[in-house]
């Protein structure tokens, strides 16, 4: 599996964006949602910012929807949502673990993430994630 430093170096024109988040914003969303993110997920948002790939879809975003899914669903508050995909389902990352596990649940499975049940597929890490959404761009 690579490094997310070698998916960015790979393929810097899908990692790459005009936008990259600070240690401060990074920092602000760790209080608020009482988490702590995993290395590859800090450095991706503050070396390469939110490119192509949508490895996260945007930071203020997740919080409102971590907040959302953490009200309506029961989502576990150590699960993060990096991208409500609506019907196609929810994805979100574990920060329970410093790889960054992801989930791709279907939305009614978030908030049952912690029994085992329900419809998802999971990436062992961060970097797992975006290499699928980098060979999902490839398939386009």
């Amino acid at each position: 599996m690579p490094s997310i430093r070698d998916l960015a170096e790979k393929h810097p024109e899908l990692l790459r964006g005009d936008r990259k988040e600070t240690e401060d914003r990074l920092s602000a969303v760790e209080k608020a949602l009482d988490v702590r993110l995993p290395p590859d997920v800090r450095w991706l948002l503050l070396e390469c910012g939110y490119g192509a790939v949508h490895a996260v879809s945007n930071i203020q975003q997740s919080i409102d929807d971590t907040f959302r899914f953490r009200a309506s669903a029961g989502l576990d508050p150590r699960y993060v949502v990096l991208d409500d995909k609506g019907d196609a389902g929810v994805v979100l990352l574990d920060t329970s673990d410093e790889s960054g596990p992801v989930v791709w649940a279907d939305w009614r499975s978030a908030g049952l993430l912690h029994t085992g049940t329900g419809d998802s597929e999971l990436f062992k890490s961060f970097s797992a994630w975006v290499e699928d959404r980098i060979l999902d761009l490839g398939d386009e």
